[in-house]
């Protein structure tokens, strides 16, 4: 059994900016949330068997900066950086941290990186994280959501979902992933809303 779809590009994967879909494919980007270092993708799609999954975020440095990315997969990967391959792993395995740690240099403003993940079967899962040479978290960066108007609606989505849930903390930082402008908007909206519930005004009125 190998991971034969992992060669194939269903998306610009050299892209140095979020791909769209390619040669006629149907692609919608999507916000993904958990609260565990490691996404089980399954909880997102479901258990599918001979399936791959685009991963992508967005790591903000305050400087040009070397670093480590340090990856695990179930099962197979690729990792792109700025639309440059920078790791192909195909082999099946389960999930661990740092199976793989590739060196990287942080260029200062954004950068995108792009995970490939194929699932041959049972478990399908991945995580990643920013270190330096020691293992430490790399200091001067913040990891966020690349510009993408799917994903800025998944965002709103998202952030409703959250706050009808009562979580308003996770719920503002899924609006500021957002568009400034629609930001405002919505946030104006529930400044609106505050006003309806005395048991979360001051909590709402935060957010503005």
């Amino acid at each position: 059994m190998t991971n034969s779809g992992l060669d194939e590009p269903f998306i610009d994967e050299n892209s140095p900016s979020l791909p769209e879909a390619s040669g006629g494919r149907v692609l919608r980007w999507r916000v993904v949330s958990t609260l565990e270092p490691i996404l089980d993708i399954t909880e997102v799609f479901g258990p599918l068997e001979n399936h791959l999954v685009y991963l992508a975020i967005e790591v903000r440095s305050e400087k040009e900066q070397p670093g480590q990315v340090r990856v695990g997969s179930d099962d197979g990967c690729k990792l792109w950086h700025n639309g440059t391959l920078i790791l192909n792993a195909p082999q099946g395995r389960i999930v661990a941290l740092d199976q793989d740690i590739v060196g990287v240099t942080l260029r200062k403003g954004q950068n995108l990186f792009l995970l490939k993940v194929s699932n041959m079967c049972c478990g399908w899962a991945a995580v990643m994280r920013f270190t330096d040479a020691n293992g430490r978290p790399l200091p001067g960066i913040e990891v966020g959501i690349p510009a993408h108007q799917d994903l800025t609606n998944s965002l709103f989505d998202l952030a409703d979902t959250l706050r009808s849930g009562g979580k308003l903390a996770e719920a503002e930082t899924a609006y500021r992933q957002a568009t400034e402008r629609e930001r405002l908007q919505l946030l104006r909206d529930w400044s609106v809303s505050s006003c309806r519930s005395e048991e979360h005004t001051s909590e709402l009125q935060s957010l503005t």
